[in-house]
């Protein structure tokens, strides 16, 4: 999610194909994993006539200072690279990396009866290589693996290796397309060669490893690719906070006429000459939750930005100035984004966006995720009637605007066996709307229902439909209906999940392999109002940098009470082997968010000061080594305040919680004396606990920890910790910590059923979350015991 901090990204006024340029001095470094071919080296094949040896070789010869990097293993699979990745990611810093799979993927050992990998496997590996190296801030590039010869040796089950590997091929093929990442196909190639024909055991060492004339071949094929990445020519360097200058891509059959389209994984760019003669852009409805539109002027060689972002060493995130900012509106088919008079031209247009942005002329083909569930989201629906449509707002990612009882949604998605599953839905719908009666028909199975009122058509709830029969794989529909409307409208949905019958929830899991249901909105510059997150500064506090985040509900209005979950953020810039990301910023946790939901809750994101009280800081509290504690304190109390007057928020139920460092400070700030350790209702900690070991800051002796515990009393506190082994972090450490203090408290202990050491493991369904939330419920519903 968080990407390289200091960045160009490269938009072209007037070409055709984006291109990309590393800063001055800095060499581009080009990753390559793959297997025994993308090694390489073999009798007859040495470290110089390797493809990725030729590469290098002829980028430097076209001048590019471009560093190519082999770290091909021998017999490697897609899941022996994900264990690798993000350690090769973190040696080699790369900007692109070339991945070439399937070989041993698909192969059939002697006495076996099935490749190594299934192709599910194998496309979900696929897809989180991809997905995990863009995360990194690098540009994935899927290579097919070559053809085999026609005489080469046979797999276990006698079958010549084309046959299994032909469908390999295809899922790269598939997975490229869906994921919009280059393609390089060398199998096509040589397949094309074959049929023109070349005899492939000439390219090949032994009917299918290349050899020099092999890897010359492949070599060829690749260059173009990478050269085109990186044109330099009429590039306009463009600065923003969270992306990589390497995953820039046009978008060359969207239809819109008068600009150029450039998209990366969280944006759109529209690349204006001069002003469109309307005065607006009008988009074709694009697969994705739209955040903000936004606008800047162009220079020859520089964008103007009136402003110097804040803490752009840890990624702060980019919040045009209110004057930046455009209005954006949709109706069943089309986005309309509405352009400022007070534009220069060239300009740019900026739609930020979830995710990588998504133009499907076809309906979107959703597939089994890697842990067994087919997640139909909103934004891959596709609407047929008058009103129904696709709400892309950040606090409505939904189809709705269901008010005339005819429009109906119709989704796609590919079973590869048949199958019996489990059919949920994520359905909202406002007071007075409910008991309007819907069909979900499932691979033509009906399934009826009554809409549920849920008080708000954004307040979403997770309801079974039942369960339906698969009979055999292929690609299959899901259409919604409604069969009588009760009132006005008919209720909104966010998402359908199908989730097999009869099987237990794998655990543990890493949480990209779990599609959210629960989105956290960028910071907002627009004034506080419903499912909205701004940035504020505490009374007193006005005049430092020191600032605060709060989100509201999507049910929030003047005059009602809210209960508040305070949440605490772990240190940063933090990142694991495994990719886990922290920024220790108060915008970037995401605890309270999915403990939450969307609704019932004020959110309060509060930060932690350095010693003089003038500044956030993004590791522990204070400065070192004295680590001042009281300029946290006061700001919190005058933050919690006044959230709780200007927003609603009810002093009696405040809820503190923590991940990390944020876990540590629920108890050595939240408890840290007789004036704080009151005001909550109850702690969440998740990963570390007070007084289990020692840190660098003074008092976080076991001592000193037991007296903060005991000014918890008896009320409650949930202790959260991943299904890993960090340090210190187990349910086992705090279990056996507490019971050598004698303290007996209200403890609850949950294992999060996530391997992450991240806090977006709540906005994911899963069995701990809805502990979690049932948990918060209780507390919530007690009378206070302080």
């Amino acid at each position: 999610m968080f990407l390289r901090f200091a960045v160009w990204v490269g938009l072209l006024a007037g070409a055709a194909v984006p291109g990309m340029s590393a800063p001055p001095g800095e060499p581009t470094v080009v990753l390559a994993l793959g297997d025994s071919i993308t090694k390489g080296v073999r009798g007859g094949v040495t470290v110089e006539e390797t493809f990725c040896a030729v590469l290098a070789a002829e980028l430097k010869s076209s001048g590019r200072e471009v560093t190519v990097v082999n770290r091909g293993i021998g017999g490697e699979r897609t899941d022996q690279a994900l264990a690798r990745l993000m350690a090769e990611l973190n040696e080699h810093k790369p900007d692109y990396v070339l991945l070439m799979y399937g070989t041993n993927d698909c192969h059939v050992d002697q006495g076996a009866k099935q490749s190594r990998l299934s192709l599910a496997d194998f496309r979900g590996n696929l897809r989180k290589l991809v997905d995990r190296i863009r995360a990194a801030g690098c540009e994935p590039i899927l290579m097919t693996e070559p053809r085999y010869a026609a005489k080469s040796p046979a797999n276990g089950l006698g079958e010549h290796g084309n046959v299994r590997l032909e469908q390999y091929v295809a899922v790269t093929r598939e997975v490229a397309a869906e994921r919009q990442t280059q393609l390089v196909d060398h199998f096509a190639g040589w397949a094309a060669a074959e049929a023109s024909g070349t005899d492939l055991a000439g390219w090949t060492t032994d009917g299918y490893h290349p050899n020099p004339v092999g890897h010359r071949d492949l070599a060829g094929r690749i260059l173009p690719v990478v050269l085109e990445r990186l044109k330099t020519d009429t590039l306009l360097p463009w600065w923003n906070w969270r992306r990589s200058p390497h995953n820039v891509y046009a978008l060359p059959n969207f239809p819109l006429a008068g600009a150029k389209v450039f998209a990366q994984p969280g944006a759109l760019y529209f690349v204006l000459n001069q002003a469109p003669a309307e005065g607006r852009l009008v988009l074709p409805r694009l697969n994705n939750v739209v955040h903000r539109a936004w606008w800047s002027a162009m220079g020859p060689r520089e964008i103007r930005t009136p402003f110097v972002e804040r803490g752009a060493e840890y990624g702060h995130p980019f919040v045009p100035p209110t004057n930046w900012m455009l209005p954006f509106a949709q109706d069943s088919s089309r986005w309309t984004i509405t352009l400022s008079k007070e534009m220069t031209y060239p300009a740019v247009v900026v739609l930020d966006v979830h995710g990588l942005p998504v133009y499907a002329t076809e309906p979107v083909v959703s597939r089994t995720g890697v842990d067994g569930v087919i997640v139909l989201s909103a934004r891959d629906a596709v609407v047929h009637g008058e009103k129904l449509q696709f709400e892309p707002l950040d606090h409505k990612n939904t189809v709705g605007y269901w008010v005339n009882p005819a429009d109906w949604a119709e989704w796609k998605f590919a079973t590869e066996q048949p199958g019996e599953w489990e059919v949920e839905i994520f359905q909202g719908c406002g007071t007075g709307q409910g008991g309007s009666d819907i069909r979900l028909n499932v691979a033509g199975q009906p399934l009826d229902l009554k809409v549920q009122e849920t008080g708000h058509f954004q307040n979403f709830r997770w309801r079974s439909a039942g369960r339906v029969t698969v009979a055999e794989a292929g690609t299959h529909a899901v259409e919604l209906r409604c069969t009588k409307l009760a009132n006005f409208a008919v209720m909104d949905v966010r998402q359908i999940r199908l989730r097999p019958a009869g099987t237990a929830q794998a655990s543990p899991r890493d949480l990209r392999d779990v599609e959210p249901d629960v989105i956290v909105p960028p910071v907002s510059s627009l004034p506080p109002g419903p499912g909205r997150r701004v940035l504020q500064k505490a009374p007193g506090f006005e005049q430092t940098e020191a600032y605060h985040v709060v989100s509201l509900p999507t049910d929030w209005s003047k005059g009602r009470k809210f209960a508040v979950l305070v949440e605490l953020a772990g240190n940063g810039p933090y990142r694991n082997a495994a990719g886990d990301f922290n920024s220790g910023r108060v915008e970037d946790g995401e605890l309270a968010a999915g403990l939450g939901g969307t609704d019932g809750f004020l959110m309060l994101s509060l930060p932690y000061l350095n010693n003089a009280g003038t500044a956030n800081v993004t590791q522990w509290w204070g400065t070192g080594p004295e680590y001042r504690v009281q300029p946290t304190l006061d700001y919190w109390q005058a933050a919690i305040w006044q959230v709780c007057e200007q927003f609603g928020g009810d002093r009696d139920r405040l809820v503190l919680v923590g991940f990390s460092r944020g876990a540590l400070a629920t108890h050595y700030v939240g408890l840290h004396d007789d004036r704080i350790a009151p005001l909550w209702r109850g702690l969440v900690s998740f990963s570390h606990f007070d007084g289990v070991k020692t840190w660098p800051y003074p008092g976080s002796d076991r001592d000193a920890a037991l007296v903060r515990l005991k000014r918890l009393g008896e009320r409650p506190e949930l202790i959260c910790s991943e299904s890993s082994g960090v340090a210190g972090a187990s349910l086992q450490a705090v279990r056996d910590y507490l019971a050598g203090t004698g303290v007996t408290g209200d403890f609850t202990f949950l294992e999060t059923g996530f391997v992450n050491h991240d806090d977006a493991w709540t906005l994911r369904p899963s069995a701990a979350r809805t502990a979690a939330r049932e948990w918060l419920r209780r507390v919530l519903a007690e009378s206070p015991s302080r």
